[in-house]
């Protein structure tokens, strides 16, 4: 039956199939066959904690490229002892001139722009930009501007 003759669908997938690329996919770098130099050459810079900001994988179909990213990226994101520097994620977060999204309903989007251009000018603090131009006071920014509420659903 052709797809152009009427009462033709698609197959169905169901849960019970799945595709064999990733059924037989290797899940860790001793699983890989003809990758051997790569893979221990990677594995060797993760266990040293030296991995590299960024890997270009090259080559044609069917060599392993995808593959080999899938691991490094569950390599990477499984290391164990790293903890956040709570102090500097708050830091840059309160700092961050994204936050004049805020401001937007309170102010208005063209004053919360010229806020924003003039703390990337000069170097300083959204908040003390913001209360520097007089449209709105410290006690009012800290309510507005507060990143908690701005993340998540409404």
């Amino acid at each position: 039956m052709s797809i152009f003759q009427v009462g033709w669908s698609p197959k169905i997938m169901t849960n019970k199939t799945t595709v064999l690329a990733l059924k037989y996919r290797p899940q860790v770098f001793d699983d890989l066959i003809g990758q051997e130099i790569i893979a221990e050459t990677i594995y060797n810079s993760i266990k040293h904690n030296k991995s590299a900001n960024a890997y270009l994988f090259t080559g044609i179909r069917g060599i392993g490229k995808t593959t080999i990213a899938r691991i490094v990226a569950k390599s990477l994101n499984c290391l164990k002892g790293i903890k956040p520097n709570l102090k500097n994620i708050d830091t840059h977060l309160n700092n961050s001139l994204m936050l004049v999204t805020a401001l937007n309903k309170s102010i208005g989007y063209d004053n919360a722009a010229k806020i924003a251009k003039n703390a990337l000018k000069k170097n300083t603090k959204l908040k003390y930009e913001a209360i520097k131009t007089g449209l709105i006071n410290e006690k009012e920014y800290d309510k507005i501007v507060n990143p908690i509420k701005m993340t998540g659903p409404n």
